[in-house]
């Protein structure tokens, strides 16, 4: 017996793809807010010294960050719909 290599079989390569999509810089700002935010998390017993106040600080940083994504959102849909009729309604 003879050792043969065994034949290799070329077979295309498959890569997952996705379009681009318009909300991946929404994203983006999504995964910055939320690293920054376990951040903060970690840093709030040197920043702020009672529970109230880092409740405060936590709920403060949260509403922000949502109210920018919601925002953000909302901007980025309009460039959508606006793109593909032509005109934006208010």
């Amino acid at each position: 017996m003879q050792d043969e290599p065994s034949p290799k079989i070329a077979c295309p390569r498959r890569r997952f793809s996705v379009e681009p999509s318009p909300f991946n810089g929404v994203k983006l700002e999504l995964g910055v807010i939320l690293v920054a935010g376990g951040l903060l998390a970690a840093l709030l017993e040197r920043l702020a010294s009672g529970a109230p106040a880092q409740f405060a600080l936590l709920g403060g940083y949260g509403v922000a960050g949502m109210l920018w994504i919601l925002v953000r959102t909302r901007r980025v849909l309009r460039r959508e719909v606006c793109g593909r009729d032509g005109a934006c309604r208010r």
